[in-house]
């Protein structure tokens, strides 16, 4: 017996939580014993606790709810109980404390063990997270209701934008049959001018759609011979601007492929407007295309100034020119971010290979066949009015 009291006391007083054992007679309500940390939490010296009342220490806030517990264990109707309350220490702080009391009645006495955990802390910071997480709710309804404002904005931008631009465009389209040679170069460099401006243009209604998550496949079958001819079409006064030679080294008879006609247009816009600024006058620009196992591969070949090795990784980031330095070459940075993203969203990849000084080719398949495609059906469209 001896042996068993001193190992119950060395674990009561080296114990991590408060021990209190109470002598719930009505007569008495006193501290038989308490541990040296139940005094740490409220202050007072052994011998203050003992000779006071039990609930002392109780803040009026937490009497009512002290009181029934203590009349239940006092009474016998409970036999151990789990509750917080709050203390007043010494000092006059008030502490929460989480207790758990376990009672035992008999013809003689009526004694409760009672084991007591500070819990202050985890309570301020349970009140700082949700006030924390309040926060966070109105600042992401705040960010959400700018995002929605920029894209309004984005939308007026583009519309007063695009509208003159296009008529521009379709004039310069309806004149040009009836210009004088020498006049030709001057047109091919207002229609250059003109179609880098409306690049940035989609460039900014593409990023944003991206940011926004309202990007959406229109799928359809297409004729890829017929949209690489209007794509053509549309950049040879880009190249004739800077007296460059255009190549083609396309496969006979391109099979259709099922993709969105607009991105992939724009892919390739891209690639070549790109391969004709970043290269000097009298140089050469080639396009192949040809099939590959279940893809098309498209590659676009300059002779420019190519891309150091350091920069190649990273290359298809958004605002890459911009990390890149390169201020005599006009543009927004976006062109490579997005063709990255609507091939991927057509289950193709892109990549590139260049020699920092002497060019660079950029290469990108598309599948040939529907189910190989990336499923974004469930994408929100996105429409300008």
């Amino acid at each position: 017996m001896n042996n068993l009291y001193k190992q119950y006391k060395t674990f009561f007083d080296n114990a991590y939580d408060g021990f209190t054992v109470v002598d719930f007679s009505p007569s008495s309500r006193r501290h038989l014993n308490v541990n040296q940390q139940f005094c740490d939490m409220i202050g007072y010296t052994k011998e203050e606790v003992m000779a006071r009342d039990a609930g002392f220490f109780v803040h009026p806030d937490s009497a009512d709810s002290a009181r029934a517990h203590m009349r239940g264990h006092r009474e016998g109707t409970i036999s151990h109980s789990i509750f917080k309350w709050k203390w007043i220490t010494k000092e006059g702080k008030c502490i929460e404390v989480e207790s758990k009391i376990y009672s035992k009645k008999t013809n003689k006495y009526n004694i409760g063990f009672g084991v007591h955990r500070d819990i202050t802390r985890n309570s301020e910071l349970e009140t700082q997270i949700k006030e924390q997480l309040v926060k966070e709710a109105n600042l992401r309804k705040i960010i959400e209701a700018r995002s929605v404002e920029r894209t309004n904005y984005i939308r007026l931008i583009v519309h007063e934008l695009k509208t003159p631009i296009t008529a521009l465009m379709g004039s310069i389209e309806l004149i040009d049959y009836n210009v004088k040679r020498g006049s030709k170069i001057n047109l091919d460099n207002l229609y250059s001018s003109v179609s880098a401006l409306n690049k940035r243009i989609d460039d900014l209604v593409y990023l944003t759609k991206t940011e926004m998550d309202l990007l959406r496949i229109r799928r359809s079958a297409i004729d890829t011979s017929t949209l690489i001819d209007q794509v053509v079409k549309e950049q040879m006064p880009i190249f004739r601007a800077k007296s460059q030679t255009f190549i083609t080294d396309i496969e006979p008879n391109l099979p259709s492929i099922v993709a969105d006609a607009e991105w992939v247009a724009a892919v390739l816009t891209n690639l070549l407007s790109n391969a004709s600024k970043f290269s000097g006058k009298n140089t050469s620009v080639k396009m192949n295309i040809i099939t590959n196992n279940n893809d098309l591969l498209f590659e676009v070949i300059d002779e420019g100034i190519g891309i150091k090795p350091s920069e190649i990784e990273n290359i298809f980031d958004p605002y890459a020119r911009v990390q890149r330095k390169v201020p005599s070459y006009s543009g927004l940075g976006l062109g490579l971010f997005l063709s990255k993203t609507f091939i991927e969203l057509h289950g193709g990849n892109i990549w590139v290979e260049s020699t920092f000084g002497k060019g660079s080719k950029f290469s990108f398949t598309l599948p040939k066949k529907m189910e190989n495609l990336t499923t974004t059906e469930d994408r929100i469209e996105y429409t300008n009015h």
